[in-house]
C-alpha cells in the first residue's frame, strides 16, 4: 500500500479524523516536543506512538506527487 494511504489509514482510526481534514494537514502540523513526535490536531499536540511516528515522518519528507 502506498505511505500516504498506510498513513491516513492509521490517523483515521487511531484519532477519527474524517479522510478530508487527515488530507488538509500541513507538514508543520508533525513536530518534536521534548524528544517526541507530536501530530498537532487543531491546536491539540498529541504524542505519538513510533511506528505511526515514523509513518508521518517519511511521509512529510517525502516529495509530492507532481513535484
Amino acid at each position: 500500500m502506498p505511505l500516504e494511504v498506510r498513513t491516513a489509514g492509521a490517523v483515521l482510526l487511531l484519532f477519527g479524523q474524517h479522510v478530508t481534514r487527515i488530507a488538509d494537514l500541513p507538514a508543520d502540523a508533525l513536530t518534536t516536543v521534548d524528544g517526541h513526535t507530536v501530530l498537532i490536531l487543531d491546536r491539540t499536540p498529541i504524542r505519538l506512538p513510533e511506528p505511526l511516528a515514523l509513518l508521518l515522518t517519511r511521509l512529510t519528507r517525502q516529495e509530492p506527487p507532481g513535484a
